[in-house]
């Protein structure tokens, strides 16, 4: 079949103006329960998906898109037959989203914000702030998100798995108490060996080990969605430092104070090509930038997070 055959097999028949408005409803509705090949008889030019100079490949983003937001609600056991759609603004964006989004990883997102949206047990809304972040994502902003609140959640989980032993005494410990501080650090070293090697495989298939090509997460920084992990400094000198006559420590300090505060200042004006490494021997991981709370608002509201 050639391809003008594919397109006039397309119909368009979602009725436009106030008759939208009121079946808005039933058309999302729709689009999550019928099957993928009959999307294309759903989606109209008022929703901005179909049109003379809309791709065909659009449409099958949205029909992965909505494929994958119907296991999204499922999971959450959210009855499809009973969403309240966003408005139809908010829903023109979040459909436009999505058929712009030919990387999973960024379609994911869009799909996460969707559901969310369309989850009664909780508040989120389709904020502007949201979306325009969102298309402004390439794939590399978007696995930059989506390890950094991988790794924020794996912290999370790692911390309820930790076993924790209450001991009387410190100075005096029986055998039995010996023995099951042993056990605990042993199970306790596992789950984080564990969850170090989760994040590193993860940051290895979306290729963010070693430094990153095309911007990095330059504009993830300028979007406000990460900052970078402080730089410890040397702790400054205190008046006792200088009246005990150390003068010569207080100078080395002082210098190294300000050549580390100096060097942190460059560094805020452009994020690191590289933001995560695996820590020598392989004992943990180490992230050169971190969410900001607006980061972590974006993540959660795609259901990244929390």
């Amino acid at each position: 079949m050639s391809n003008d055959e594919s397109r006039a097999n397309v119909k368009v028949t979602v009725t436009v103006g106030k008759a939208i408005d009121a079946a808005l409803g039933d058309a999302l509705r729709a689009l999550l329960t019928k099957p993928a090949q009959e999307l294309g008889i759903m989606l109209g030019d008022s929703l901005g998906i179909l049109g003379d100079k809309i791709k065909i490949k659009r449409l099958a983003n949205v029909q992965k898109g909505f494929s994958e937001l119907a296991k999204k609600l499922e999971q959450k056991r959210i009855e499809i037959g009973g969403v309240i759609p966003p408005s139809e603004e908010d829903l023109h964006v979040l459909i436009e989203g999505i058929s712009l989004s030919e990387d999973d990883v960024v379609r994911n997102l869009w799909t996460g914000l969707f559901a969310e949206a369309l989850n009664p047990n909780n508040n989120t809304t389709v904020q502007r702030a949201y979306t325009s972040v969102l298309q402004s994502m390439s794939a590399q902003d978007a696995r930059i998100l989506a390890l950094l609140s991988f790794a924020e959640m794996k912290e999370r989980q790692l911390r309820s798995l930790v076993v924790k032993l209450e001991v009387q005494d410190w100075s005096s410990l029986t055998d039995s108490e010996k023995t099951a501080l042993e056990q605990a650090a042993e199970r306790n070293q596992k789950f984080r060996q564990e969850t170090i090697q989760q994040i590193l495989d993860r940051a290895d298939d979306w290729h963010l080990l070693g430094e990153l090509t095309d911007g990095g997460a330059l504009n993830l920084h300028r979007v406000g969605m990460v900052e970078q992990i402080p730089a410890r400094f040397h702790s400054f000198p205190t008046s006792k430092d200088i009246a005990r006559g150390n003068i010569e420590r207080v100078l080395d300090q002082q210098s190294a104070w300000i050549e580390n505060y100096i060097k942190e200042q460059e560094k805020k004006s452009s994020p690191p090509a590289q933001i995560v490494k695996s820590a020598i021997g392989g004992a943990g991981v180490e992230f050169r930038i971190r969410l900001t709370q607006f980061g972590r608002e974006l993540a959660a509201a795609c259901g990244l997070l929390e």
